[in-house]
């Protein structure tokens, strides 16, 4: 079986993105170079550093902890000489300029991949070589983690008490102030997941509906016969409250999965967090790596008597390496 990440090193992402910088004050633009570290907890640990609420640092995506990445991220309410001091390890913080606008989720174009893959043969190198096509777009396990798309149902299904069960068991800081605030108010759940960040409780919403866009997407590519190159690349729904269902096909399938969840569109609206209601929006059937340069094979120095490649391409944003690696492989 292949191994990607078996190092951070083995796995770098730089983001792509165009800032807009002016000559005034506004929000201070830094390159985040990190590894080791979810982009939300390196957010934390430099708000910390600098004194202030998470939410006066902008970021436009969520990269991977085990990885080399760097990314665009802005600062608000700190001169730029508090934040040229901060000293984290495994972060580095590289001054771009001035903004007079936040880097906000989406803000970015794509990634760029560069990709050591191990523990593979001639056989798995000469298959990557002849499946230079396009990937089914899925959304790749890191949106997931552990609980992400349970808690998202249970959010969804508007079961707090559940919710809150799962989200307190742990050790960190959040799970901790989950805890606190239960032993104050023992029967508010909707409070206790309330002292969550808006951002980290909307992925949990939305690893869901990332499982069922993931769900439809199988099924549909289950009932094609041609092969992918040949496959219209449709627009596919991400189910939430605003999901309009033209395809007949498309209807279909995400009325039985929806039937099977035991959940419907107007689900997607939560009332007792409305910050949380998901209005669904579309998902390209097919992703496609730009510039994809496979390497030469070399031996592998971590795994005896195997071999390893360098892969660089790149992707728009919301798709996953991991899942072009698999499906080069496949």
């Amino acid at each position: 079986m292949y191994k990607i990440k078996q190092l951070s090193e083995d796995f770098v992402v730089k983001e792509i993105i165009t800032p807009r910088v002016v000559r005034k004050d506004g929000f201070l633009l830094y390159w985040m170079h990190k590894k080791e570290y979810t982009t939300s907890r390196a957010v934390h640990a430099i708000a910390r550093a600098l004194k202030i609420p998470p939410k006066f640092i902008g970021y436009a995506g969520n990269k991977d902890k085990n990885a080399v990445t760097q990314q665009l991220i802005s600062v608000k309410g700190v001169p730029r000489k508090r934040v040229d001091d901060v000293s984290i390890k495994d972060i580095q913080l590289e001054y771009e300029g001035v903004s007079d606008s936040p880097i906000s989720l989406g803000d970015h174009e794509g990634n760029s991949f560069e990709i050591i893959v191990r523990n593979i043969a001639k056989k798995d190198y000469d298959r990557m070589v002849h499946n230079k096509d396009r990937v089914p777009n899925f959304f790749g396990e890191q949106r997931f983690s552990k609980n992400n798309a349970e808690v998202g149902k249970l959010l969804v299904k508007k079961q707090f008490r559940k919710a809150a069960e799962i989200l307190k068991k742990g050790s960190g800081e959040q799970e901790k102030k989950i805890k606190h605030y239960l032993e104050e108010n023992k029967n508010d759940h909707v409070g206790a997941i309330r002292t969550i960040p808006k951002k980290t409780l909307r992925l949990y919403v939305h690893a869901y509906q990332s499982k069922l866009w993931n769900q439809t997407a199988e099924q549909l590519l289950k009932k094609k016969h041609s092969s992918l190159s040949q496959m219209t690349n449709i627009k596919v729904p991400i189910i939430g409250f605003g999901t309009d269902l033209k395809d007949k096909q498309v209807k279909e399938t995400i009325s039985r999965i929806m039937k099977k969840e035991k959940i419907s569109k107007r689900d997607f609206i939560i009332k007792q967090i409305p910050e949380l209601s998901a209005e669904g929006g579309e998902r390209y059937l097919f992703t496609e790596p730009r510039n994809l340069d496979i390497g030469v094979l070399e031996d592998d120095e971590m795994n005896k008597k195997k071999k390893k490649v360098l892969l660089r391409f790149i992707l728009p944003k919301g798709s996953y390496a991991t899942v072009v690696v698999k499906y080069l492989l496949a």
